[in-house]
């Protein structure tokens, strides 16, 4: 997979879209599970807390994004919302458990006392 190092207009107007829909809590929380396997009733909308309007508002943005489709009385992930399912949700979920390491990072590097190749060794240590 070629590595992006800069992104173009439409790069950054399709980012924003997917971030602005998985922004609302609301369509979070369908998004999430539906990567479970969301199965379709009359009683989905009230078992995920949301109203009939909230939950089917949210199915058409993100089935508009080409994140999720419907199946027979299922929800599922597309490639693309398996992709962003693993390298964003997941991905950001692990990063923000991470929050003390990257603190003690960020804490190094403010300290002259500490070189590049120190912080790495501590990294690596770390894991």
């Amino acid at each position: 997979m070629e590595e992006i190092k800069t992104l173009s207009e439409k790069d950054v107007a399709a980012v924003g879209k997917v971030h602005s829909i998985l922004s609302k809590g609301d369509a979070l929380i369908v998004f999430l599970k539906v990567a479970e396997g969301l199965k379709s009733n009359m009683r989905t909308p009230e078992s995920l807390g949301l109203t009939k309007k909230q939950y089917y508002t949210r199915l058409q943005g993100l089935v508009q994004l080409e994140l999720i489709q419907k199946g027979r009385k299922v929800y599922f992930l597309t490639s693309l919302g398996e992709n962003v399912y693993q390298n964003q949700i997941l991905e950001l979920a692990k990063t923000l458990r991470d929050s003390k390491k990257h603190q003690m990072i960020d804490a190094l590097r403010k300290d002259p006392r500490f070189s590049t190749e120190d912080i790495k060794n501590v990294v690596d240590k770390l894991g």
